[in-house]
């Protein structure tokens, strides 16, 4: 799904997808674009591509209606600023579904201040997510499945974690291949911890949904680990930590550690050039454990009052 103020993405991407699709399989490949308003419509036929006018209604219902008038036998699901590699991505594709139902890709940004964070899943993908183990960590930019084992999603929640959950407890592999990557470009500061705040409120809804089935099962647990961990334990322990330090009593405790934790986002919120990588990492790790604080309102408000189904496409 895109806006008006996106539409650069729309364009390029269907090119780009079009003639890699082309190249492996010249006359049974088709890109279709769910969007949500009539400028990006007119900007993917511009390209190419063919378009299917949805309201917005958030991406786990584009991604519902889009297999559902899908007419092919292998679907990829994308998102419009993504870029995908290598070129020959389907003929590895075409690999993985050999002996695998669903199939994602490692993700980075380019240019990020969390080249870290994605070099660590990078390397979790590469030593712990082999096409040969399963995996419910998957990435909601490159996820590809036979239009015949897909099953319609939650609207609510997140679209990957979703997905992934529902081939998983069908007896459907889910795997990630390492050797395919999908790329995007670094949204803004305020994109960016927008963005956070609505997939963790997200992933929360959807492992609250199912988390009696995720604890029973083996894969449904280390995913619980990495995941939930990251979310509730570790945040509540790195706030139990700073409460601490700034209420021992200490004076200048509580001076230097909240002056520490405002650089340290003012570092992540800025990019300085100048600034070692080894302080930039340390920054982000910081800077993001606002993230779960942050989206505590908004997990709430979900299921209080009433869950995010929509909402407005950050500009990337």
């Amino acid at each position: 799904l895109n806006r008006s103020s996106d539409l650069s993405s729309i364009g390029p991407t269907t090119r780009r997808l079009r003639e890699e699709l082309t190249s492996y399989a010249p006359a049974g490949s088709r890109v279709l674009v769910v969007a949500s308003d009539l400028e990006t419509a007119i900007a993917a036929q511009k390209a190419g591509a063919e378009v299917l006018q949805t309201p917005r209604e958030g991406k786990s219902s584009a991604i519902n209606r889009g297999v559902a008038v899908s007419e092919g036998s292998i679907v990829v699901v994308t998102d419009a600023n993504c870029q995908i590699q290598p070129p020959n991505w389907p003929e590895l594709l075409i690999q993985d579904l050999e002996h695998s139902h669903l199939v994602s890709a490692s993700k980075h940004e380019s240019g990020s201040p969390e080249t870290a964070y994605w070099k660590y899943e990078q390397f979790l993908n590469k030593h712990e997510h082999s096409r040969a183990t399963e995996t419910l960590a998957l990435v909601g930019e490159f996820l590809a499945f036979r239009s015949e084992d897909f099953s319609s999603i939650p609207a609510e929640g997140a679209d990957d974690t979703s997905i992934a959950i529902s081939f998983h407890s069908r007896g459907k592999r889910t795997v990630i291949d390492s050797r395919i990557s999908a790329s995007e470009p670094t949204p803004t500061f305020r994109d960016n911890i927008e963005r956070r705040i609505r997939i963790t409120s997200q992933l929360a809804d959807t492992l609250a949904h199912n988390f009696g089935y995720l604890l029973k099962t083996p894969l449904g647990r280390k995913f619980l680990l990495h995941k939930g961990y990251r979310t509730t334990i570790g945040t509540i322990g790195f706030w139990l930590m700073i409460g601490a330090l700034v209420f021992s009593g200490n004076f200048k405790m509580a001076v230097i550690v909240p002056t520490i934790l405002a650089v340290c986002v003012a570092i992540y919120a800025t990019r300085p050039k100048l600034i070692p990588n080894w302080v930039h990492a340390a920054s982000t790790a910081i800077s993001l454990q606002f993230v779960p604080l942050m989206s505590v309102p908004r997990v709430l408000r979900n299921m209080f009052i009433g869950r995010e189904t929509g909402w407005e496409k950050v500009a990337r």
